[in-house]
């Protein structure tokens, strides 16, 4: 359960400037707009005084507001061990009326700690309805996994439902009995011996509007890599862009060079889709992307399905796509697509490369003297991409990232080890190695 807290405007404007960097703390980061090398510098007072202030607004506003999670059945549909109707005998003990899935028979009792008719609230304390002599509860369950003999309720201990009048008790009947034709004609389908058949067969489910449902299809499908990719990209076209979205991501899992190379197409695509958009919405239309809120849902179905189909491309570690991930960086960089970047940085830093590097230093150099508010550029996950690339070519690039506090270890000890000794802690005796270095005749 996600949990946000809700302030008062003023207070909220504080928050927000101080985590956002309109009020500057003393932390080398993300939102300085400054090159690695130029990092702001702050008065200390003034920065413990911020997030003093910081601290105790979050600590002293009474009110949440939280995420309330719908509760559904399919949550514990495919986990459960056993589903089925009782009534509280005593308190956290039940008495079984009915079984729809499992190995426990009607008028058997089961133990469970602390239960309680508990429904979450946007805002204040959970709502609990009273247990009485005409409630009755349908529970799915599964063993703890820390104690078996131990019952515990699945869909993170959300999936039970209950009425308090008899004559409603068949709406939890007809529940339990769609959930159980649900859970047998999956495992059917999970049971199929031919590949190309289960693919057919679970395919359905992954459509499912419910994430455990979708998850587990996905998961069982993968074990069938690469006849999943080649019946994905089979079908990729017939795909809305919302439904790719989450196949394309996990494209390495599924396998398959069919797949690779529909994904390839696709992200190319997609550029030219953008491209178009911005010859038909005419002059000013770059800028639009500028701000979030305003942009047009066309750029913001793009500006995700990059990010994602490149997440995806950069999983697969196909050493051979890297000039295409260089030629798309240059793209995203151009367009401010940082998502895009965000996810070029993985694949470069996965797959090390020296002709990454000019790559690497331009995203830096763009988003982080124009950060995006509230989605700004992470020095950390620069300085990463560079620490693997152990070329002396990076030592320019990575060292000014001495300067900023969180993952210095990391880049000192990467330039230890393509210098072959240690030169401390500050980025100038780092810089000047490299000038003597880079005079040097090369073979």
């Amino acid at each position: 359960m996600k949990t946000s807290t809700v302030t008062p405007r003023g207070s909220a404007w504080l928050c927000k400037s101080l985590l956002r960097g309109r009020i500057y703390v003393p932390v080398s980061g993300r939102h300085s707009g400054c090159h690695a090398g130029e990092p702001r510098k702050r008065p200390v007072f003034w920065g413990v005084f911020c997030w003093v202030i910081l601290w105790a607004l979050l600590t002293t506003v009474p009110a949440f507001a939280r995420e309330v999670p719908e509760r559904d059945p399919r949550d514990g549909a495919l986990d459960a061990s056993l589903i089925v109707l009782v009534r509280q005998e005593e308190p956290e003990v039940f008495r079984i009326e009915e079984v729809f899935l499992g190995n426990k028979e009607a008028g058997a009792t089961i133990r469970l700690a602390k239960f309680r008719l508990y429904t979450i609230q946007e805002s204040g304390p959970e709502k609990i309805d009273t247990i009485t002599p005409q409630t009755r509860i349908l529970l799915f369950l599964e063993p703890k996994k820390e104690a078996p003999t131990t019952w515990e309720i699945p869909g993170y201990g959300y999936c039970f439902f209950w009425v308090h009048d008899l004559a409603k008790v068949a709406e939890l009947r007809k529940m339990a009995q769609d959930m159980t034709i649900l859970r047998n004609s999956w495992e059917k389908a999970r049971n199929i011996s031919d590949f190309r058949q289960r693919v057919e067969a679970l395919w359905p489910f992954l459509w499912e509007r419910n994430a455990r449902v979708k998850r587990l299809t996905s998961e069982e499908l993968k074990k069938t890599a690469p006849v999943v990719g080649d019946f994905i990209a089979e079908r990729f076209d017939r795909l809305g862009d919302r439904e790719r979205q989450g196949l394309v991501l996990d494209a390495a899992d599924y396998g398959g060079k069919q797949l690779h190379d529909v994904l390839l197409r696709y992200l190319q695509d997609l550029q030219r889709r953008y491209e178009r958009f911005l010859k038909v919405r005419g002059p000013g239309a770059e800028n639009l992307i500028e701000k979030w809120n305003e942009a047009p849902q066309a750029v913001k179905e793009i500006w995700g399905c990059l990010y994602y189909g490149l997440a995806g491309l950069v999983k697969c570690r196909n050493r051979d796509d890297l000039p295409y991930i260089r030629e798309l960086t240059a793209w995203a960089i151009r367009y401010r697509f940082k998502q895009t970047c965000d996810a070029a940085l993985i694949g470069f830093k996965n797959m090390p490369d020296r002709e990454n590097l000019p790559s690497i230093d331009a995203v830096w150099r763009q988003f982080s003297r124009r950060p995006y508010e509230g989605n700004a550029l992470s020095a950390i996950d620069v300085s990463r991409a560079l620490c693997t690339h152990r070329y002396p070519e990076t030592v320019p690039l990575l060292a000014p990232f001495l300067e900023y506090e969180f993952g210095r270890s990391e880049v000192q000890q990467a330039l230890r080890e393509i210098v072959g000794q240690d030169l401390g802690d500050r980025p100038q005796a780092w810089l000047d190695w490299w000038k003597r270095e880079s005079r040097k005749p090369r073979p």
